[in-house]
């Protein structure tokens, strides 16, 4: 029993979490005026959106990495960051998962593919929309994005998974200050 109580002896796996580079305002600033941006949920197919980190291997085989693992749901973790980059992107927007009132936009994200494959790189594709509360979808594109890796480490995966959903933000960022600009 005292062998087993012990385990294998392996480290537990890494955690991780999308990271979204913010700057931090240097004091509060009233929102109250804004267009409000909601994110809604982001869609991931189910062998995704759990909390392990899973490479595409030849032959359609899905691996668990033994050594890391996201600190909540993949599409909890997208979605916030979503939320987080877009809200420093657009600052004359207030940008949130849950509005306190009804929004003016909101961005839905469905994705195919969200992961590293073997070729040594992480590719996210789907689908995005840009609707708005009085003249429903204004823009819809699809996305196929391939952001090397650049080695096999549990870091560079996060990190290329982390630019990935960056290329993503910026490209609906774009979009939304088109419509802003209206």
């Amino acid at each position: 029993l005292v062998v087993a109580a012990c385990g294998s002896g392996a480290a537990p796996p890494q955690e991780y979490a999308l990271e979204a580079s913010v700057a931090a305002p240097a004091r509060a600033v009233s929102q109250a005026d804004l267009p409000v941006i909601e994110i809604r949920p982001v869609r991931l197919p189910e062998y995704l959106d759990s909390t392990n980190l899973v490479t595409r291997r030849p032959g359609g085989q899905i691996m668990p990495s033994p050594t890391a693992r996201w600190g909540e749901r993949l599409s909890v973790g997208a979605g916030r960051f979503m939320v987080m980059s877009l809200a420093s992107q657009l600052p004359n927007a207030a940008v949130t998962a849950m509005p306190l009132e009804q929004p003016t936009w909101q961005v839905s994200i469905d994705l195919d593919a969200f992961e590293p494959r073997p070729d040594g790189n992480c590719v996210l594709a789907g689908r995005w929309a840009l609707r708005n509360a009085r003249r429903g979808v204004t823009q819809s594109e699809r996305v196929a994005l391939s952001v090397p890796i650049g080695g096999d480490n549990d870091e560079q995966v996060v990190a290329a998974m982390t630019r990935a959903l960056g290329e993503l933000s910026e490209l609906i960022a774009v979009s939304i200050r088109r419509e802003l600009s209206r």
